[in-house]
């Protein structure tokens, strides 16, 4: 299969960087064995989670602040005075993240001269310090944060926005978008690009899959 694809966008979270605040903090909650387990419950499954998800969704669209996401997020959960310590676990995660397996596609697509570009929901604070840590500048441009233009995925804006930024916004199809999130695929086909779920499924690991699915399009 050929096609006219000359332009490759990718996901940060779980397609180039491993891990995420949430499972930063989860982790922590369950290794700290001063918080109780019925803590660890309410924070992942009750009403401090939807505290966290209510704050998270205003910060990466920069409609709050990093202070005010740790605010709302620990407001009553008991372990507020802990907030520093939290926030502190937070950024030395995305400062030091782990490179996840579509990394491993950057330079090799980069040497055969496709266009690669960033687009992630992220807040700025962390989005960038994963950018610096795996030096996807060497490789992407642009690199789009939702943090720092006001819209997310899976909005419609966001795929216009970056069609444009990359100069494909009358030849979508043009693009390939790689996501693990299939809200996200879903919407960028919508917007007429080309895009691919990376995730593990039927046994074979998303890495592999995605090896195959370029193949396809004779891009590798």
């Amino acid at each position: 299969m050929k096609t006219e694809i000359d332009t490759i966008i990718f996901d940060i979270g779980g397609v180039l960087a491993k891990g995420g605040h949430r499972h930063i903090i989860w982790e922590w909650l369950e290794q700290n064995k001063t918080i109780s387990p019925e803590l660890i419950l309410e924070f992942r499954f009750g009403k401090f989670r939807e505290q966290e998800w209510g704050a998270w969704n205003d910060y990466k669209i920069g409609k709050c602040s990093h202070d005010d996401y740790w605010q709302r997020t620990l407001e009553n959960t008991g372990i507020k005075s802990r907030t520093a310590e939290i926030a502190q676990i937070v950024w030395d995660g995305f400062s030091k993240c782990s490179p996840e397996s579509g990394m491993n596609f950057l330079p090799l697509l980069k040497e055969k001269g496709y266009r690669l570009a960033v687009l992630s929901n992220h807040v700025k604070e962390w989005g960038w310090a994963v950018v610096g840590q795996l030096r996807l500048q060497e490789y992407c441009s642009p690199i789009i944060i939702s943090a720092d233009i006001g819209m997310k995925k899976p909005d419609e804006e966001i795929y216009n926005y970056a069609l444009k930024a990359v100069e494909r916004e009358k030849a979508p199809h043009k693009c390939l978008f790689i996501d693990d999130k299939i809200e996200n695929v879903l919407a960028a086909r919508n917007a007429g690009m080309r895009a691919f779920p990376f995730k593990d499924r039927d046994g074979f690991s998303a890495d592999q899959l995605l090896e195959w699915e370029l193949k396809g399009y004779n891009i590798l």
